[in-house]
């Protein structure tokens, strides 16, 4: 990877005396005076190894070793080229300047080294001096305004040859001719002889001896003398190492890295398996004096909050807002040039380090800056110990594609952009070759500028970033500086990111129409409907069909019933029936009483049916034969109406008045599972159902021809939808039965016999019906939902108009609704249905740039009530919302974790509880079930994590449904691991694989997770494996019972205990230690450069 055409030293900071300062900063002082004249001189502190002439050999620095190794993996790859590029301007001495080049080879050893194995390690060994070779293109002949980019063409060219160790050079030429008094001169060198100082110190000389040649000098030119070589460097280096002279540097690097560590992942970062590549791009950002001094005066100007700590603080603030965690690692690269003698040597002495810091979103910046300041000062005083060293101390569990530390770093440049020395009759300025910096997937670079100002770089990979979120992210930490300068007392946390217009299109623009709802609930509108059409067929099932004004007959009858039992405004009343035409009898039945319907789906355990009527408190329960034989304990009692027992016995007295319920009356109390294992009650109003159902009846536009097939139980809340809705369009429900809803064939020959036009289903469902021969033709609005859904099954259900529909029970079924575009990417959410409004927050509330995680909150006229009688909870999940203009309005925190495109749909990124950590990296589930369902021989997937209790480690673990019934699980590991390894991260990768005949699902129609069974951790495995003493899943919720589905396991053959993925804790590359092994992936043997887990330069 090129570097930056600067020198890459970030500044030192201030120490508050010699007393604080480390041993190697006390020594350099006393070196320096003693430089000056102003202490005793002593001799250098590292020697010069005597030279013997001939073919001597030299131990290499640890950094020349890492360099070596990763050319021997991969000689072609130019990542580690280096990159000096100048623009001369006037009458240029081209022998002159070959000559000078030849001077600075022949007073830098390293420009003249090669190097050559011996028992698998690299030495150095120095050649005479010689030419440096200069490829000449005169490009004259050329239109002049394409002559500059016809040089960056062939400098891009240049710049990729490779360089080929073992017999030099390492360091090459090319000058461009662009006119007669125009050159470009590009000087490349492989970066195991040269680093970002380095290239100061080179171009500084190269000037110089210019001049002098210029003017005629031979000999020697006139610089100072080189106290030592890189050679005696790195002996030096070579033989600390050996004694142990690490020892103390080490043990503050396990201590300041010690795990856990947070995976600081940028959400806007694409995570990439394979390779990675040198390819890259900048995105540029110029910060005035006023902000720098503004940010000076912010931070506290405590002594050692240098420019770099200010910088730096600011970008970890920023880090931790975009990835929403407190634990930030960013690196940075510090010039390692801890004795004086070293710092006019050309060699590669750079050293990577990893700065952690805590940002507390409750620390203002100088807060903040102060945390910073402390890990900058104690790591730049540990700066001697090599970054290998510290990654094979320290032997983080690692993914090949990955840095182990940091994926991001921050360089201040300590010297102002005058642009390189003096050449005589030349004017010379840096020239932008466009071989960008890659040193890691994101690197901010900040260059001091004469007037007090800040250039600042984002470089970064462009197979890990797109170029629109970079320019965002730039101009985030731009808005961050504003604030942190105009209020610097600030909480980080509260600081705003967003820009005024960003601002309003979150929280206005992407939001749903606004639109009148008539006060008027679904009782009006069915009632209309039926003036319209009373003849038409409003609902079949298996015994027959009910018009419109039969159903509304009937209604009639069970609510002039119900209304005589004493059922009144809000009363809860149970319906607990099997899939018939009576549910829909039952419903409207008990709203034209005035009651608030509680479903109990008789397929449930009896217990948890009476604790839903106890805690709703229904004294009145709707019921039939069939399901008080099935639950006789349940239906039992004087409030119990069997409405297949004939006419009940008339109340004594005139039957109470029909009620009309207002909009903000209860319609219903649905059941949803709650995290200590008692259901809890959410309460929806008439008003919430009919906002519902008029913003579906105008989004899809059903019209009287159209068939709608229900299949979902009474107990879930998208039933409304399915039951209600055809009844206010002229429209027909076709009620599904209890044998057709689980059976894919069965359904499907429902749905062709009875010409289905609308189904509404989740994703489990649809799959159920696709693995029968399909959805059939005719079924032209398709609505999926209740699960994440997956571009896999959007492309199945290809055929009809496709509606991914999202919501939760708390803000009354559906809260958005979008048509499914054909693509690659994600399935999107949205646009919200009407009067609804979708926020994505921080967790101080705050909402979140595009493309950053944060929790959906939901606002507006489908909002329920809360949770029946238990106004802690609603409470806590009903919050005050701030944005919108309605007094005493709340927005529902649904827990569920999505992301802002630019458009302002939203990607759902899963709930919380379904993010598990492997490794320290934070995995969302979803995206591997995803990746395994498109294997072929896949049907259907799930994948949870498993964890051992005796380290916590997870392991993940999925589950297939093959297409072959009695499939080998070996078998299809074999065929399914190299399509995942090629297309996940190997910390994504499942460490075994359990193929069962069907996956469980909930009464909902959702997979449950809970009932996925334990693995047989080496079923197939042809190696040992010793799993930990007791496992278990994470998150630990409801009993973990065992599928009664048959069950067959495939564990990784290369997987260990500690290789909770596929990939062991020494790591999967050679290099990391002269005894480690490299262990092959499954579709991941041939690779391109060593991995991010090297460090780097």
């Amino acid at each position: 990877m090129p570097t930056t055409t600067t020198p890459a030293g970030a500044d030192r900071p201030g120490h508050g005396g010699v007393a604080a300062l480390s041993p190697q900063r006390q020594e350099l002082l006393a070196r320096r005076l003693a430089q000056l004249g102003l202490a005793g001189t002593a001799e250098p502190a590292i020697p010069r190894v005597p030279r013997t002439g001939g073919e001597q050999r030299f131990a290499c620095s640890s950094g020349q070793q890492r360099m070596w190794l990763a050319a021997q993996y991969d000689p072609a790859d130019p990542s580690f080229h280096v990159a000096m590029s100048q623009r001369l301007t006037g009458t240029l001495d081209v022998g002159a300047l070959r000559a000078a080049l030849g001077d600075l080879v022949a007073r830098h050893e390293v420009l003249r080294t090669v190097y050559v194995g011996v028992d698998g390690e690299p030495r150095q060994v120095v050649r005479p001096a010689g030419d440096v070779p200069v490829t000449e293109v005169d490009l004259r002949h050329l239109p002049a305004a394409g002559r500059e980019e016809r040089a960056r063409e062939l400098a891009r060219d240049a710049f990729a040859v490779p360089f080929d160790l073992a017999t030099g050079p390492v360091l090459r030429a090319s000058l461009f001719r662009l006119a007669d008094d125009d050159h470009v001169l590009l000087a490349t060198s492989h970066h195991i002889a040269i680093d970002g100082w380095s290239i100061g110190n080179a171009l500084r000389e190269l000037a110089t001896c210019y001049a002098w040649r210029l003017d005629g000098g031979t000999g020697t030119p006139p610089l100072p003398d080189l106290p030592v070589q890189y050679a005696d460097y790195a002996q030096w280096q070579h033989d600390g190492n050996a004694d142990g002279a690490l020892g103390a540097g080490l043990a503050y690097w396990r201590r300041h890295l010690a795990a856990p560590r947070a995976d600081a992942h940028l959400p806007i970062a694409r995570r990439h398996a394979g390779p990675a590549r040198a390819g890259g791009a900048k995105v540029h950002l110029t910060i005035g004096p006023d902000l720098v001094e503004g940010l000076r005066t912010a931070a506290g100007g405590a002594r050692g909050t240098t420019p770099f700590v200010t910088l730096l603080t600011a970008y970890k603030a920023l880090l931790a807002r975009y990835t929403g965690q407190r634990d930030v690692t960013v690196g940075t690269l510090v010039a390692a040039r801890t004795h004086v003698e070293l710092e006019p040597l050309i060699g590669y002495f750079a050293n990577p380090i990893a700065m952690r810091t805590d940002v507390d979103p409750d620390l203002t910046f100088a807060e903040a800056a102060g945390r910073v300041r402390r890990a900058v000062i104690d790591g730049f005083a540990h700066q001697n110990v090599p970054f290998d060293v510290v990654v094979q101390d320290l032997a983080p569990r690692r993914d090949a594609d990955r840095h182990p530390f940091f994926q991001t770093a921050v360089i201040l440049h300590n010297f102002t952009d005058d642009g390189p020395s003096a050449w005589p009759g030349l004017a010379v300025s840096w020239w932008d070759s466009r071989l960008d910096d890659m040193l890691f997937d994101l690197t901010l670079v900040g260059v001091p500028q004469p007037d007090g100002g800040l250039e600042l770089t984002f470089s970064y990979r462009t197979e890990v970033f797109d170029a629109a979120d970079v320019d965002r992210f730039a101009g985030h930490f731009r808005q961050l500086l504003a604030a942190v300068v105009a209020e610097p007392g600030r909480p980080l946390g509260d600081v705003p990111l967003l820009t005024g217009d960003e601002r309003r299109r979150a929280l206005t623009d992407w939001q749903g129409p606004v639109r009148d709802v008539p006060a008027a609930g679904f009782p009006d509108l069915f009632a209309a409907a039926c003036a319209r059409t009373p003849d038409a067929v409003a609902v079949g099932d298996a015994d027959g069909a009910l018009t419109y004004a039969e159903l509304d007959a009937r209604a009639d009858a069970l609510a002039a019933l119900l209304r005589g039992r004493g059922v009144g405004p809000e009363t809860p009343v149970g319906i607990c029936l099997d899939r018939s035409a009576a549910m829909l009898v039952a419903m409207l039945g008990v709203w034209r009483a005035g009651g608030a319907y509680v479903p109990l789906d008789p397929a449930f355990p009896a217990d948890r049916l009476r604790l839903m009527v106890d805690d709703a408190g229904v004294d009145v329960l709707l019921t039939q034969r069939s399901v008080r034989d099935r639950l006789p304990d349940l239906c039992a009692g004087p409030g119990v109406v069997c409405l297949d027992d004939g006419p009940p016995p008339a109340a004594a007295g005139p039957a109470p008045a029909a009620v009309q319920p207002r909009a903000d009356q209860l319609a219903y109390v649905i059941y949803t599972s709650g995290s200590t294992g008692r259901p809890k009650g959410v309460e929806v109003t008439h008003g919430a159902v009919a906002n519902l159902l008029l913003s579906f009846r105008d989004t899809l536009g059903l019209t009287g021809d159209d068939r709608l097939l229900a299949v979902t139980t009474l107990s879930f809340d998208i039933s409304v939808l399915e039951l209600l809705l055809p009844l206010v369009c002229g429209a027909r429900v076709l009620v599904a039965t209890s044998a057709e809803v689980v059976d894919g064939t069965a359904l499907r020959a429902r749905a062709e016999r009875d010409r289905a036009t609308v189904l509404q289903a989740t994703p489990a469902t649809w799959r159920m019906l696709l693995s029968a021969g399909g959805v059939p033709a005719g079924v032209r609005h398709r609505l999926c939902g209740g699960e994440a859904f997956s571009r896999d099954l959007a492309a199945e259900l290809s055929g009809g108009r496709l509606w991914n529909v999202y919501g939760p029970t708390e803000t009354t079924v559906w809260s958005a609704a979008g048509v499914v575009e054909p693509g690659d990417g994600p399935v999107v959410i949205g646009p919200p249905i009407d009067n609804t409004r979708i926020h994505v927050l921080d967790g101080r509330g705050q909402p979140v740039p595009v493309g950053v995680a944060g929790e959906v909150h939901i606002g507006g006229s489908g909002l329920a009530r809360g949770y029946r009688d238990r106004p802690a909870l609603t409470a806590e999940r009903f919050v005050p919302d701030p944005f919108g203009d309605t007094p005493g309005g709340r927005l529902y925190a649904t827990g569920d974790l999505a992301r802002h495109l630019p458009d302002g749909r939203l990607e759902f990124l899963g709930r919380g509880d379904h993010q598990v950590k492997v490794r320290g990296f934070r995995v969302e589930l979803g995206e591997i079930e995803v990746a395994l369902r498109a294997q072929a021989g896949v049907r259907d997937a799930a994948v949870t994590a498993w964890h051992g209790t005796d380290d916590g480690d997870a392991r993940l673990v999925g589950y297939a449904v093959a297409d072959d019934p009695g499939t080998d699980p070996a078998a299809l590991w074999a065929a399914v691991a190299p399509g995942l390894a090629a297309r996940l991260p190997g910390y994504m990768v499942p460490a075994t694989l359990v193929v069962l005949d069907a996956l469980p699902l909930t009464p909902n129609g959702k997979v449950d997770r809970q009932a996925l069974p334990a693995p047989d951790w080496g079923a197939t495995d042809t190696t040992p494996y010793v799993a930990p003493a007791t496992w278990s899943r994470r998150p630990s919720s409801g009993s973990g019972r065992r599928s009664s589905a048959c069950t067959r396991s495939a564990s990784t053959p290369t997987s260990s205990p500690s290789a909770g993925t596929r990939c062991s804790p020494n790591g999967c590359w050679p290099g990391y230690g002269r005894t480690s092994s490299w262990r092959r992936r499954p579709g991941r043997c041939s690779r391109r450069r060593p991995p991010p887990g090297w460090p780097p330069r």
